[in-house]
Parts: C-alpha cells; structure tokens; sequence
C-alpha cells in the first residue's frame, strides 16, 4: 500500500514523451470567461505552499500575471521542500 501511494506522485507521462500512454482528458469544455485565472504549475509550487497561501498570491497580485508568477516562485523558494527540485509555473488571465 505504502509504495503505491508513493508511485501515485510519480509523474509516469509527460509531454515528449514517445508512446504516451496516459493522457487525461476532460470531454466536457471549461467555458472561461473574462477574468478567469489559469495557473499551470508543477509539484514544486503546491507541495511547497498551501492552497490558501497560492490563492492569496493570486488574488493580490491578478492584474500583473508577470508579477503574481513571480511571488508564487519566490514564495515557493523561501518554503521550499528540500525534496523539491525545480518549481515551473505558468499564469494565464483570461482578457
């Protein structure tokens, strides 16, 4: 059991990969609208900070993703986990 939960936060399929053999995709469309905030980030941003922590970020900083992408990293950094190896995060406002 213990190694399984350990395997479940592997990461087993990525983008490059040859023969992809999981990919998840939802079959009903998001519809966004005006405002919408897309953060795409990896496990070095939320296995370091807590969602109220990353929400806060957000919702200080909105208006500038440059800006708010910025402080989730640094803040990410100061809290890192020394397991993490990297923190990649990509912020997108919907105009």
């Amino acid at each position: 059991y213990e190694n399984e939960i350990k395997r479940g936060k592997a990461l087993i399929s990525y983008l490059g990969m040859e023969k992809l053999e999981l990919v998840d995709i939802n079959d009903t469309p998001i519809k966004l609208k005006s405002d919408d905030i897309i953060i795409l980030c990896s496990d070095g941003l939320y296995k370091s900070l807590s969602d109220v922590q990353i929400l806060d970020i957000i919702n200080e900083n909105h208006r500038n993703m440059d800006v708010c992408v910025d402080r989730l990293v640094s803040m990410a950094c100061e809290c890192v986990n020394k397991k993490m190896d990297n923190t990649t995060v990509v912020g997108i406002r919907i105009c």
